[in-house]
């Protein structure tokens, strides 16, 4: 499994729960976990925003997020408990994202390696058909080996 973090504000983890929702047999097949994480004290995104994001993402349309405990009962969607650890584990990104000039709000993308590490940063939502297609790939057994006719 990889996990991939998708933090923001509120209209940010809603964005990720429908990607993963929409993309669920993909992103699932491809051993893709998406974890989203709610920042504090960030401001709204506009909803012009919002719906850049939610199309860059893939998503098309309404998409029928399950609420409550259903909501965590899919194999590509993870819930970050104990948001007071998240949130301090993602200050440097947060702070690091900040002094670029880019909105946390609008969401940080953090692609974490089975090691641990941090493979990829980003921001906004991830396109889970690109994601999916790009982890099927790296899960691979023959990712990086060269190929001989």
């Amino acid at each position: 499994q990889r996990v991939t973090i998708v933090a923001g504000g509120p209209e940010v983890v809603n964005a990720a729960k429908e990607m993963a929702t929409e993309g669920r047999e993909a992103l699932t097949d491809a051993g893709v976990v998406v974890v989203p994480v709610q920042l504090r004290g960030v401001s709204p995104v506009p909803g012009e925003k919002v719906e850049a994001i939610r199309s860059a993402a893939g998503i098309t349309g309404e998409v029928a997020v399950p609420e409550g405990d259903d909501a965590w009962m899919s194999p590509c969607l993870g819930k970050a408990v104990n948001p007071d650890e998240w949130t301090r584990w993602l200050k440097d990104e947060v702070e690091q994202a900040e002094a670029q000039g880019l909105d946390p709000a609008e969401g940080i993308v953090l692609n974490v390696e089975r090691s641990g590490f941090i493979k990829k940063r980003s921001v906004g939502v991830p396109n889970w058909k690109e994601h999916a297609a790009i982890s099927k790939k790296i899960n691979s057994v023959k990712y990086g080996m060269p190929s001989f006719g």
